[in-house]
């Protein structure tokens, strides 16, 4: 957003410098726009059968009396948050 032409001629595969859309050049928010529309594109799904996977094969909720009476009491044997 806010280069401002100052860097970037000849870096990576740039033709001329970097400027942002602040100094009228959108390209660069484009591109950045596309690269984070691919990283969720792929990296949502992926995470989402992952853990689908590891619940099918390992379970990911504790029983019901741990979660009762408190994880910090189950896990750790003291409570986090004690009354008082």
């Amino acid at each position: 957003m806010f280069a401002d032409g100052t860097y970037g001629a000849d870096w990576n595969g740039v033709a001329g410098n970097v400027r942002g859309i602040i100094f009228g050049d959108p390209r660069q928010l484009l591109a950045q726009t596309v690269g984070v529309v691919a990283n969720v594109a792929f990296v949502f799904p992926a995470a989402f059968f992952f853990f689908r996977l590891v619940d099918r094969v390992f379970g990911n909720r504790v029983s019901a009396q741990s979660e009762e009476a408190g994880l910090d009491k189950t896990e750790m044997g003291a409570e986090a948050y004690p009354p008082g």
